[in-house]
């Protein structure tokens, strides 16, 4: 394996976001959130992962605190149509089995559970809370703008970050765009993640 993993497949992946939009979406994501935190309250007692419901195809993984902006999420496992209506979801991480050398990637619809992301500054917290009651400060060094038609995202897999994904521009009429907007948080007190995202015909980050 080589030391830098082409991570395509992470923007592509999150299209889905774009797939269910309207009022009824805002709905759900706050009607959700009690359930989910009821959830994640059982999962970190437990040990075990719990589902919000019975019949949800997902279950509480994360927990997700942004301090200056005063936002508390309960992220979902996996973006299954259920899990990005409801809440914010991990795509992928080294989270697994207590490996926290790699990043983990949440994703999210830009106009409910990831809006605050247009509010990010540099230099913002990020505080993400895991099932077995550890936790890790991230904080906020790059964001970019990335088209899933021409783009790669290229993350060192041996560095643990924080990378947030959603459709963009955020007050966009239509859904379904190519574009997306990526915030990037590195661990504090950690070196900065080494990233790059890549355009078919040249660096367009470095």
């Amino acid at each position: 394996m080589t030391r830098y993993t082409t991570a395509k497949w992470v923007i592509a992946t999150l299209a889905i976001i774009a797939s269910v939009q309207g009022g009824w979406v805002h709905a759900k994501a706050l009607l959700a959130q009690h359930l989910l935190q009821q959830a994640w309250t059982r999962t970190v007692v437990s040990g075990h992962a719990q589902k919000p419901w019975p019949w949800a195809d997902t279950y509480a993984v994360l927990h997700l605190h942004v301090p200056r902006l005063d936002q508390d999420l309960i992220v979902l496992e996996g973006t299954s149509g259920e899990a990005m209506a409801f809440g914010p979801a991990r795509v992928t991480s080294g989270d697994s089995e207590g490996d926290t050398t790699q990043a983990t990637v949440i994703g999210g619809h830009r106009d409910t559970h990831l809006q605050f992301l247009s509010q990010l500054e540099t230099g913002d917290d990020l505080v993400l809370n895991r099932a077995d009651g550890s936790s890790q400060r991230y904080q906020l060094t790059d964001t970019f703008i990335a088209d899933v038609m021409t783009d790669q995202l290229q993350v060192d897999v041996h560095q643990d970050a924080l990378i947030l994904i959603t459709c963009y521009p955020f007050d966009a009429l239509a859904s379904g765009g190519r574009l997306r907007f990526i915030a990037i948080a590195t661990p504090v007190a950690k070196p900065p993640l080494k990233l790059r995202a890549q355009r078919a015909r040249g660096v367009i980050r470095s």
